[in-house]
């Protein structure tokens, strides 16, 4: 088996043995055999990776998180599962089978759709596609936590956060970053908002809610 981890503020692509292309996230970790054997093409994933698995129908390709397992014969998909956040799934092209083991339930997805776990709940949903291609350059946030917006902005930066008020934490975003223009780009888009007051202070990114805003 081998383990690779990308930095914060680092992106980091490979090529398995079976041709499988990954591309890994920030922060992200891997955990794959040299060769695949077996029935199926099994790898552990911890953060965030973008899969465009080679196809094979008879050795089907499973992708294990902390909480969700996603099944492939050859496709491309998303898979977010940093530690701390909601997991997501998100399906580009072709067929996949999510399963939540601590709730023994499967979901077949088709393009266009999004899986997540939260509170013990599975959520599907419709989104535009283009949020899962980040590998691209370009993040796409639709109707996005800002926590967990904030949360990929600091692994990207290589940031830390602080929130000065607790109560944005439930706000949502439609969001856009540029992750190859610098943190000082991404600090004004977010000061766009009405509600938000960004600014960067050495290697901490500091949000609070505007004083005009009630």
């Amino acid at each position: 088996m081998r383990t690779i981890t990308t930095p914060y503020g680092k992106s980091y692509q490979i090529t398995l043995n079976d041709g499988t292309e990954v591309t890994m996230n920030a922060g992200s970790k891997l955990i794959f055999p040299t060769q695949f054997t077996g029935s199926q093409r099994n790898v552990k994933l911890e953060g965030e990776a973008y899969f465009k698995i080679a196809k094979n129908k008879k050795m089907p390709f499973v992708v294990e998180t902390d909480k969700m397992n996603t099944r492939a014969v050859g496709t491309e998909f998303d898979v977010k599962a940093y530690k701390g956040s909601e997991p997501h799934v998100t399906l580009v092209k072709g067929i996949v089978i999510v399963s939540v083991p601590t709730i023994d339930k499967s979901i077949r997805l088709t393009p266009g759709e999004e899986i997540s776990f939260i509170s013990n709940t599975v959520n599907v949903k419709n989104i535009d596609v283009q949020s899962a291609q980040w590998k691209d350059g370009y993040t796409y946030y639709d109707n996005t936590p800002l926590i967990e917006v904030l949360h990929d902005l600091g692994r990207w930066y290589n940031v830390s956060i602080e929130i000065n008020d607790p109560s944005l934490t439930s706000y949502r975003l439609h969001f856009i970053i540029n992750r190859n223009s610098g943190i000082g780009e991404a600090v004004d888009n977010l000061n766009d908002f009405g509600y938000l007051n960004v600014t960067k202070s050495g290697d901490k990114m500091i949000i609070s809610k505007k004083k005009d805003i009630s």
